[in-house]
């Protein structure tokens, strides 16, 4: 008998929102390993890829994920923001800016990769926007002083 089976259309690297585009329905010979691979597009387009897939591999519920995988070496860190959140999803790359009342901004961490977003509720002033990001120590550590004395902005890279 056959399967079919959702498979990439071409590579997708790790990290990647997965679109339509990069998905096929493929049939194949059906086996035990086929049978575990995902049978519609939904579960995986608009997930995030959690390694990277070869074009033509099939992909599994262990390939697609909400939140992207941290690098090895990375940290995980909260971070309020001062600005809105509400353009940025997981997957996305961010600096991160501190001006502390300084002339000029300062950036704290080149790279970061957003992991969740959570938005400021409308009308809550007591609220801040929050950020999950995925970064390497030392930006961290210079993020969490910043954040003591001053107001931090993600800036979409």
């Amino acid at each position: 008998g056959t399967d079919t089976i959702v498979t990439a259309a071409t590579p997708i690297a790790r990290g990647t929102t997965i679109r339509h585009d990069d998905v096929v329905m493929m049939t194949v010979p059906a086996s035990p390993v086929t049978g575990k691979a995902l049978h519609t597009t939904d579960k995986a387009v608009g997930s995030i890829a959690q390694h990277p897939i070869e074009a033509g591999q099939p992909l599994y519920a262990g390939s697609v994920g909400k939140a992207p995988t941290i690098t090895t070496g990375d940290t995980v860190l909260d971070i309020a923001v001062a600005n809105s959140v509400n353009a940025l999803i997981p997957g996305d790359t961010i600096s991160q800016e501190h001006n502390n009342e300084q002339p000029a901004a300062c950036t704290l961490a080149s790279q970061a990769m957003i992991m969740e977003t959570k938005a400021r509720q409308d009308g809550n002033s007591t609220e801040q926007n929050l950020l999950t990001v995925a970064l390497d120590p030392q930006s961290a550590i210079r993020v969490m002083k910043a954040g003591e004395s001053g107001a931090i902005i993600a800036v979409h890279r």
